[in-house]
């Protein structure tokens, strides 16, 4: 949950931190519902993760001593060498994540706002 919270509020600076820290017990609750893919460092620490539920990509988190090492990628490989389609939501603001989603192949198919911080978010699928 550590890595969840602190990237989330490294990645999204437009969003208070509050709203992160008041969503981590939700979080953790639905964290179980998804299938988890991780990324782990020499000595079994984790430093990512990837969570996926039915083809939807929950969150893409990877820890920020590790990110831009291809960890990110690497586990959205392993989501599209088990799911024909993926799909997720990235903030509108989130200059980056759209970046590195197109990089990996994920086309905008829909805009849409979120109610819980009432951002524009982007809807990417990519098919295989």
């Amino acid at each position: 949950m550590s890595i969840w919270l602190d990237t989330n509020k490294k990645a999204h600076s437009f969003i208070a931190n509050s709203y992160w820290e008041d969503n981590v017990e939700f979080v953790e609750k639905e964290l179980p519902k998804a299938d988890i893919y991780i990324a782990t460092d020499e000595n079994e620490k984790i430093i990512g993760f990837l969570g996926i539920l039915e083809g939807y990509i929950a969150g893409l988190f990877v820890s920020s001593d590790y990110q831009r090492q291809g960890i990110g990628n690497k586990l959205i490989e392993r989501a599209k060498a088990d799911f024909e389609e993926l799909s997720l939501t990235v903030y509108e603001k989130n200059k980056q994540a759209i970046n590195f989603y197109t990089k990996e192949g994920f086309k905008i198919s829909e805009t849409q706002r979120d109610e819980g911080t009432k951002e524009i978010e982007l809807v990417m699928v990519y098919k295989n």
